[in-house]
Parts: structure tokens; sequence; C-alpha cells
């Protein structure tokens, strides 16, 4: 007997739904990023200059 037609191409792939609708917009720059704190006071004396 021959073998079987592939079941695999009995349908057409579904639409892709991933592009049904546009993406949402980049919310990370929906407000400026805050200021760096790491800068917010100066460093210490360097103290084996003491």
């Amino acid at each position: 007997l021959p073998s079987p037609p592939p079941y695999v191409y009995k349908s057409p792939p579904p639409p892709p739904y991933v592009y049904s609708s546009p993406p949402p917009p980049p919310y990370v720059y929906k407000s400026p990023p805050p200021p760096p704190y790491v800068y917010k006071s100066p460093p210490p004396p360097p103290y084996y200059y003491k």
C-alpha cells in the first residue's frame, strides 16, 4: 500500500496573529530618566593623603 499523504499539509497555517495589531508605543520613553544619583555628592577626600 502507498503511504498516506502528509496530513501536516492538509490545511494552510493560520494567519500570523502577532501582526493583527500594531505594537504599543515604547513606554520606556514616556518620561525622561532620573538624574544619576551617583553624582549627587562629591567623593570623600582621599584619607591616605591626610
